[in-house]
């Protein structure tokens, strides 16, 4: 949010000081936005394309999830009771499971059994194992765990593919509003350099007037239209502040 401030901070300061002040050239009075870096502030910091990476990032995270199922499992369980001084029994398994893309497990474990109330069925002493764990023949086919990163995948590719749509037509609709903003800018500065000329003919209809050479209808006429070109010059900067807003 800090950094999503101060780059609002530097584009008011880029519209505000885009247009050259009088008496100053506009290669010391301009500062340029060009449309890369424009362009290159929305695909950082647009609240809409954070976003969209956001949602991309969950599909990412869902999928190093899913990816996680088929990671090694090493458990291990521990059961003891003892009273008055005897052991009745104490159970020991450290057991490791492998699972495979077709829901196949292997699995290796130890077992180390002791006591003196063991159940019948346990064999006292340490023993080892090693096995393969085969589901029904439907999970053959699609079992959860593919099932689940197939998913994820889906999710991942329909998230980047939102994602990429978003930004381009965030782009788009930035490329026209930076055009429009640039044109405006332009008709700003043709009517100041227009008021400049206006200016000057004024002040020459005025002299003239005042050696006889021209009547005084002649700087009323230059008057009003130098009047109407400031009407449009307020009207062309207010354009080109509402087009800086957009931007």
């Amino acid at each position: 949010m800090k950094r999503f401030r101060f780059i609002s901070s530097i584009l008011f300061v880029l519209l505000v000081f885009s247009v050259p002040s009088k008496g100053q050239s506009d290669t010391a009075s301009m500062l340029v936005l060009s449309e890369n870096e424009f362009l290159n502030l929305v695909r950082l910091y647009h609240p809409v394309v954070k976003q969209a990476d956001f949602s991309v990032q969950r599909a990412a995270a869902a999928l190093t999830g899913a990816r996680a199922g088929f990671d090694p499992l090493l458990t291990t369980s521990f059961e003891k009771k003892k009273f008055g001084g005897d052991v009745y029994y104490s159970y020991y398994q450290p057991e490791l499971k492998i699972p495979t893309w077709y829901g196949i497990e292997l699995y290796a474990g130890l077992e180390e059994i002791s006591g003196t109330r063991v159940t019948s069925e346990a064999t006292l002493g340490q023993t080892s194992y090693l096995g393969v764990s085969v589901p029904l023949l439907k999970d053959l086919v699609v079992d959860k765990r593919r099932a689940i990163l197939k998913q994820a995948k889906i999710y991942q590719q329909q998230n980047l593919a939102t994602r990429n749509l978003i930004i381009n037509d965030l782009l788009y609709e930035g490329i026209g509003a930076y055009w429009n903003w640039v044109k405006e800018y332009q008709v700003y500065k043709i009517l100041d350099k227009t008021i400049a000329l206006s200016e000057a003919r004024l002040r020459f209809t005025s002299i003239e007037y005042q050696q006889g050479n021209r009547p005084a209808i002649d700087t009323v006429e230059a008057l009003a239209q130098l009047q109407q070109f400031l009407l449009l010059r307020n009207e062309a900067f207010m354009k080109f502040q509402n087009a800086g807003t957009e931007l």
